[in-house]
Parts: C-alpha cells; sequence; structure tokens
C-alpha cells in the first residue's frame, strides 16, 4: 500500500512552487485527482480546461462540467475542430500525437493569457508504460505530469480520487470517440454521432464499460467480461437500436472490453 498522504502532500508542494497553472480536465478520474490538488494548493490560481471537439462525447462534457463545479476550481470550455485537419481526419497510427498537440497548443495559449506558465495533465505512470503517441506531444510540449511523476498507475489515483471525495471514483474511463474507428479509416462527423448515440443508448439500459467499435458500418460492441451474458431479448434491443441508428451489422465482441482493442491490429 503506498502512502497517500505523502503522495498528495509532494504533489500539492509541485503546484505551490509554479505560482499559476491550467489543467487539461475531461472529468475522468486521472484529470479530476490533479485538478482537485491544483485547487487545494492554488485557489483561484488554478483553472480546469475542457477541450470540446467532434470526438469527445457531449455528455462526457457536460460531465466535466458538473466535476469541475463540485471541485470548486475556475472552469472553461474551449471548442477546438480537430476535423479541420486533413492529417487528423485521416486517422494515422500517430492520430493521438496530432490530437494532443492541437489540444496543448490551445491549453498553453490560455495559460499565457491568465499569466501562467504550467499546464498539468492527468496521465499516469501506466499511461507512459504503454506506447502512446499522446504521450509524446505532452514530453515536446513540458506538460506537468504529477501523476506519472509519482510513479501512480490507475489503481492508485482511484484510492486518491475516493481520500479526495470526487464523485467519479468509481466511474469508468472514458476515451475519444475516434478510437472506435480503425486506423486508416476517415473519421468523420456521421460515424462520430453513431458512436456515441450507440453508447449513450448501451449505458442507459446499463453497460457502464462499453465501447461501439464502428468497422465500417459494423458494430464490434465490448462491454465488460461480467455482462456478456446477454439473453435473447437484450439482444434483440441492441441489434434493433443500432441498426435505426445506421449499423448495418451488429456484432458482441467474444472478448469483452478491453482499451485500446485497435492498437492491437496494429501492433
Amino acid at each position: 500500500m503506498f502512502d497517500t498522504s505523502m503522495v498528495m502532500d509532494e504533489i500539492l508542494g509541485e503546484f505551490r512552487g509554479r505560482g499559476g497553472v491550467v489543467v487539461a480536465f475531461s472529468g475522468g478520474v486521472d484529470s479530476s485527482v490533479v485538478a482537485s490538488l491544483a485547487y487545494e494548493a492554488l485557489g483561484s490560481n488554478s483553472v480546469a480546461v475542457t477541450v470540446r471537439s467532434e470526438v469527445f462525447s457531449e455528455s462526457e462534457i457536460d460531465y466535466a462540467v458538473e466535476v469541475a463545479e463540485e471541485i470548486g476550481i475556475k472552469h472553461k470550455v474551449i471548442d477546438l475542430d480537430l476535423l479541420e485537419l486533413p492529417e487528423f481526419r485521416d486517422n494515422p497510427v500517430n492520430r493521438c500525437y496530432l490530437c494532443k498537440k492541437e489540444m496543448m497548443d490551445v491549453l498553453f495559449e490560455v495559460a499565457s493569457d491568465l499569466g501562467f506558465e504550467s499546464v498539468a495533465d492527468g496521465t499516469t505512470a501506466t499511461d507512459f508504460d504503454k506506447e502512446r503517441p499522446g504521450a509524446e506531444a505532452l514530453e515536446e510540449f513540458g506538460v506537468f505530469t504529477p501523476l506519472a511523476d509519482q510513479g501512480l498507475n490507475k489503481d492508485q489515483v482511484r484510492i486518491l480520487a475516493s481520500e479526495l471525495g470526487l464523485p467519479n471514483s468509481d466511474r469508468p474511463s472514458m476515451s475519444c470517440l475516434a478510437t472506435r474507428i480503425p486506423y486508416g479509416e476517415e473519421i468523420d462527423v456521421e460515424r462520430l454521432e453513431r458512436i456515441e448515440e450507440a453508447e449513450v443508448f448501451l449505458k442507459e439500459i446499463g453497460f457502464e464499460q462499453v465501447r461501439v467499435r464502428d468497422h465500417n458500418g459494423i458494430a464490434r460492441v465490448e462491454v465488460s467480461r461480467e455482462n456478456r451474458g446477454l439473453d435473447v431479448e437484450v439482444m434483440d434491443e441492441i441489434d434493433d437500436r443500432l441498426k435505426e441508428i445506421g449499423f448495418d451489422y451488429v456484432t458482441l465482441d467474444m472478448a469483452g472490453y478491453r482499451s485500446g482493442s485497435m492498437d492491437k491490429l496494429v501492433r
């Protein structure tokens, strides 16, 4: 068991030494822990910034607003049209690098306008353990990653979130909707909207951890392993609704939900 008090004290000390900070804030567990500690250390000299784009679920943006309000930190939502970038729209393997680079440009501009020098985000040591193009962009910009710097993994961050009393300490992780589209297949608004609508529906009927991977009109549905025993009525309901949304075929992935399943195709 790691010493949560010591870890939080060290992060608070790091924040206090920075004077002012912008936090890249998705409303997820990791960025919420960073935002909470930044606010505790710096008060009004901390600002959480959420980027709104077509590749992010609107329901997640709304949730980020709620969590920021509960934390008490100042919060801004800034629009960024990633699909205006042809290189991003083409969905290359380094898509996450391109996305993160654009986002960091925006966040550092906000920090500059506020007179702050630092941008922090919720990247963990787990994220740096994997091949993550987005992490490369963070290093290029010099983003402060307090959770990763303390060697914290995802499970340890959830423990911190619980101790801080955050409302999302047990909430399943989310990622941008573009991760549901195989590399090399163009990202467009129509695909993103049907993915988002399908996932919202599945959550409404009781699936907390879910991904709908869009294979050019075929929905490959990933649910948590304990939820794979679907009865016929539920399967019929899912099939009917996802076809209404715009998918041609609906399939259930036998392996269940796992993060980064599209990356395995590349490797």
